[in-house]
């Protein structure tokens, strides 16, 4: 299941006209899996659905309503694996015809190009 080990790599994957991608298998995804795609910043980013919940249940009893609310606000689309392991990221959120694509432990980065990965990464050290 996708986040149930450690999302570890990168990779370059070409988007088609409605959107779609094929997960890489450092993803672990498989077919029916839940999950949530999250504008994070500047770029957005995958999450299996359960680790959302938990996120927010985890948040809910700490009683910090305001990463609550972050969560929730970030979050801009579920979608499921298909049985091929091919997600829609859909057009609005991709304008290009590849992403690349940066597995971050529980989840997946994407952005653009691999230069605008890089950009992230000097903005965060």
């Amino acid at each position: 299941m996708f986040g149930d080990k450690p999302i570890l790599g990168n990779c370059i994957r070409s988007v088609d006209q409605k959107g779609r991608i094929y997960l890489p298998k450092f993803c672990s995804a498989e077919k029916d899996d839940n999950l949530v795609i999250r504008k994070i910043d500047d770029h957005y980013a995958i999450f299996n659905l359960s680790y959302i919940e938990k996120e927010i249940e985890e948040a809910r009893n700490s009683k910090d309503l305001n990463k609550v609310d972050t969560i929730v606000l970030s979050i801009v689309d579920l979608v499921k694996v298909s049985k091929d392991k091919r997600i829609n990221l859909k057009r609005k959120y991709i304008l290009s015809d590849h992403v690349f694509l940066q597995g971050n432990w529980d989840s997946v980065l994407i952005f653009p190009t691999r230069e605008h990965y890089a950009q992230y990464t000097l903005k965060h050290k």
